[in-house]
């Protein structure tokens, strides 16, 4: 008779498991919307009542809850991936100066969706993993862009600084658009070790054209300080000369 309770409430016991479990994979497949921490939830319910991650009625289920909680996953990165765009795009039209960090802050923010959305199951190919992906590699692209732009920028100020005072006098002393130079070819070799730039970014040639420019007008100068100097050393002569007739 004990047998006979005992085999009972095992049959009972496992029509149980199964009921709970089915019941909630139904809840799941009819959810319009269903978070991954809803469908963990979800999972760990089935595996607490059934006590058994690998029971032969739950096991086909919670396969088929981990796949849901991948796809809600990667739905759930594509969704901050869009957000952290947005925000970076908000950030870039508030101000007039290139906004590195904040591509680099977005970027980052998605790669911690992807690699969270993976962790819960999503496949790496899931379409909104994706797109989330392009989105990164754009954010990555304009982090470099941006801080190659700060450098161009750099080098225009100075130049811009080096035609102001020119404008004061007749000739600029030799040595200052030089030593522009310098410092504008010492930001594009620190941008390039920090950033991780490409020797040939368009924004990075125009830097060193700029410095190239400012290193020819400095060998002008030069020219013309010295023809200044033959003309004046030449001009006590011309007086005494004069003088004599």
């Amino acid at each position: 008779a004990n047998h006979q309770k005992i085999v009972k409430l095992k049959l009972l016991s496992a029509e149980s498991i199964e009921w709970w479990a089915k019941t909630i994979m139904k809840e799941a497949d009819s959810a319009e919307s269903i978070s991954a921490d809803q469908v963990n939830r979800m999972i760990n319910c089935i595996i607490l009542i059934s006590g058994n991650p690998n029971h032969p009625v739950c096991g086909p289920i919670l396969a088929k809850l981990a796949e849901i909680r991948g796809n809600s996953a990667a739905k759930e990165a594509l969704e901050t991936a869009k957000q952290s765009y947005a925000r970076d795009e908000a950030t870039v039209n508030r101000s007039s100066a290139p906004q590195p960090e904040s591509a680099k802050t977005a970027a980052d923010e998605i790669l911690s969706a992807i690699t969270h959305a993976v962790a819960e199951g999503a496949p790496s190919k899931h379409m909104a993993l994706v797109e989330a992906k392009r989105m990164e590699t754009v954010l990555r692209m304009e982090y470099k862009d941006r801080n190659a732009l700060k450098v161009l920028q750099f080098a225009e100020d100075l130049d811009e600084k080096d035609r102001e005072a020119a404008k004061k006098v007749k000739i600029l002393p030799v040595g200052p658009a030089s030593e522009k130079a310098d410092s504008i070819e010492k930001e594009i070799r620190a941008a390039i070790e920090k950033y991780k730039l490409d020797e040939s970014h368009e924004l990075i040639a125009e830097a060193r054209a700029i410095a190239k420019k400012l290193r020819d007008k400095d060998g002008d100068r030069k020219r013309l300080a010295n023809r200044e100097k033959r003309l004046a050393e030449k001009q006590p002569q011309t007086d005494e000369q004069t003088d004599q007739d």
